[in-house]
Order: structure tokens, then sequence, then C-alpha cells
């Protein structure tokens, strides 16, 4: 069995990938697992479930470094590994933070030297990087932007390039593939595990956060409390909005890219999607010319007004979620199916509005889409009742 181990970078699409995979549905060529603190791989439909469950909407691997890898550890993994390999020819995880999980990994050696095992490390320019993680983790940052350039942006290349060289030194890792991140990450990803890219998945797998939202955070300290997962339930349910701003000025953006240059060069040797020598992201200014540095944290009245106003909406939905007027929806829209199948499916929808993870309501979502297309694809020109009729 192959086994693809996806390592990160952070900041690089970890948490869209995850998201896309969790509801990508397994066979016997592949499938999404996820690794559970005691070494236990999780997958299936009981998996998905869980999923949906969870704030983030989706399922990542644990971070090995909250790990105790002891025996028991070990032969929990061994046992799900030796049941996955009886399903799946391929498996797939994933999580962020096991880029700097190399000694972790030697530790399972006995293990997983009898699989073949590849690294997916996704990497991105590091100055669209630094934009981007300052939002995540700079104002928790002891300094200003230029004190976290310092710490975390401009050592970013030469980090990656240490990181992927330690994984090269472990002996039972056979492959390591370093992807460029780009819009198609996501395709490129599915044929490089060999399955079927899903266009409509992808474009749901976005979980990024509006500036608005960033903004509303920041300056409200009580939510900054386990900031990522307030974050990720929030944005199951916030509409989207702009994307967030701009923070590098000029002389930032070139200390990043005069610091980085070097390890970019040698970066540039192990990426295998793209010639990124040819892409001025990762070594001209010129290519951030139109990137206006905006600071401003501040809201406008307008915009606050229409947040809360969304945030009356979904406590109202949820209340109703929590209520027998979604039971009643539901229960009116299946009486009344063989009569009016569109009003059925109206009902359904509505339903499905206050209580988006109920099983049922999804089935019948899915059985009326396809009665109706059904319906709209004859020829005869029947009405409803006589197209059930002529079906029966």
């Amino acid at each position: 069995m192959k086994i693809f181990l996806h390592v990160g970078a952070g900041k690089c699409a970890s948490s869209s990938i995850q998201n896309y995979f969790s509801n990508y549905s397994s066979t016997s060529d592949f499938a999404y697992v996820s690794m559970l603190r005691n070494g236990i791989l999780d997958s299936g439909i009981s998996f998905k479930k869980k999923a949906e469950s969870l704030p983030y909407g989706y399922y990542s691997s644990v971070s090995l470094k909250l790990c105790t890898i002891n025996e028991n550890f070990i032969q929990n993994l061994k046992s799900s590994l030796k049941s996955l390999k009886k399903k799946h020819k391929a498996i797939f995880l994933s999580n962020e933070d096991w880029s700097r999980c190399q000694d972790e990994f030697i530790k399972l050696e006995s293990v997983l030297s009898d699989y073949d095992i590849e690294i997916i490390m996704i990497v991105r320019p590091p100055v669209a990087w630094t934009n981007s993680a300052w939002w995540q983790w700079g104002f928790e940052h002891k300094g200003s932007i230029d004190s976290f350039i310092e710490d975390r942006g401009a050592p970013l290349s030469q980090l990656w390039v240490e990181q992927i060289n330690q994984f090269k030194n472990i002996p039972f890792i056979g492959k390591i593939s370093v992807l460029s991140l780009n819009r198609s990450i996501l395709s490129e990803l599915s044929n490089l595990l060999g399955i079927k890219y899903d266009e409509l998945g992808d474009k749901k797998s976005n979980v990024a956060s509006s500036q608005e939202l960033l903004s509303f955070m920041t300056k409200n300290p009580t939510l900054r409390y386990r900031k990522v997962r307030n974050e990720f339930i929030l944005n199951k349910y916030l509409q989207e909005r702009g994307q967030s701003n701009w923070v590098l000025s000029k002389k930032n953006i070139s200390h990043i890219l005069t610091h980085t240059n070097n390890s970019n060069i040698e970066l540039a040797k192990m990426i295998d999607n793209e010639d990124i020598t040819q892409n001025l992201a990762w070594w001209d200014a010129s290519f951030y010319e139109d990137k206006v540095i905006n600071r401003n944290i501040d809201i406008s009245e307008d915009v606050l007004s229409d947040m809360l106003l969304e945030a009356y909406n979904i406590i109202i939905n949820i209340h109703d979620s929590n209520t027998a007027i979604v039971d009643f929806l539901r229960d009116e829209a299946i009486q009344i199916e063989n009569e009016d199948i569109k009003l059925s499916y109206k009902f359904m929808k509505k339903a499905h509005e206050c209580r988006p993870t109920g099983r049922l309501i999804n089935e019948k979502i899915k059985e009326y889409k396809k009665t109706l297309n059904n319906w709209n694809n004859a020829t005869s020109g029947d009405s409803f009742f006589s197209f059930l009729k002529r079906k029966k």
C-alpha cells in the first residue's frame, strides 16, 4: 500500500486541502485518513460524519509533536495500516505541522518501513506567505511587523530547504514531492495521488477568512482566545467578504526577497510542478507593485450593521433548527411529494437552511432534484401526476 503524507507547510492551503479531502469519497484505490492521538487511523463514513460535527468542518491528522509515541501507539498504527491495506491501494494523511516532525517519524520506522512512503510538501513565495501569516500569527507576535518579518519571513525558504533535506535523510521515505502553491493545487495534488479531481469540491474547499472577520477578531481580544477554532466556526456560517489587507511595505518586500534569494535558488531545484525561477513572485519586487499597503483594522458602520444583521439571521436559523418548524416543513414536504414535487422541494430546501446536517432532509433533497430533472427532461408534456403514473 502507498502512503502519502502531506506535511505542510503552514499557510500553504493546508486547510483547503483537508477540507477538500474530508469530503472526498473513498474507493478501493484511495482513502483520506486521519491519524488520532493514540495512533489509530480513522476513515470511512463515520469519519465524514465526525468531520461535519467539528468546528472546522473537516478532519486533519494530529501533530506528532502532541503524541506519546510508545508501544501502544505503534501497535495501534500497525493494526490500522494492516486493516486499511486490505481495503485500499493508497491512503493520504495531512497535517501542516508534520514539516517539523522528522524525529517523530523516525520513531515510526518499524511500522512505516513496510510501506511505500511519499512525502508531499507545498510551499509558496515568501512575500505572499508573510503577508498571510501576519494575519494568522502576527498580532500575537511580540513586536512590530518588521520584527515578525525578521523572525518568520526572512529565514522562511531556508527553513523549508532544511526540512525537506531532513526528510531525505530518513531511509524508509521513498519519495519527496515538493509543489509550489497555485490556483490549481487541488487538481495537481489529485493527479499526484492518482485520483479523479472534483471541481465542485474544489470550489467548496476555500476556507480563507475575510478582512472584516480578521479585523473584528483583532479588535475583540475575547474572540482571539482559541483563535483558530473560533475563526473556523465563524467561517462556517458567515458569508464571504473581502480578502485580507496587504500589510507589507516596499521596504518589507525588499528585505524578504533579499534574505530568501539564495535559499529560493536551492528550493527551485526541489520543486516538481513549476519552474519558480520564471515566477517573479519569488524574486522581484516589481511583482508586488500594485499592492497597496493597508494596516487599518477599522470597520465601517455600514459593514458592521451588515455583519450584525447576518449574525441575527444566523441565530434565528439556529433557533429554528432546534424547534418543531423544521420537522413540520420536512414532514409536510414528504406528505405532498406525490402531488406537488416543486412545493415539496421548496419546503425541504427551507428545512435544509435551518438544519443543513439533517440526514433525511439531505436524502430527500437529492431525491427531489433527481425526480424534477427527470420530469423536466421528459418529452411527453405530462403533468407531474401523469409522469409519476407512467413512471410506475
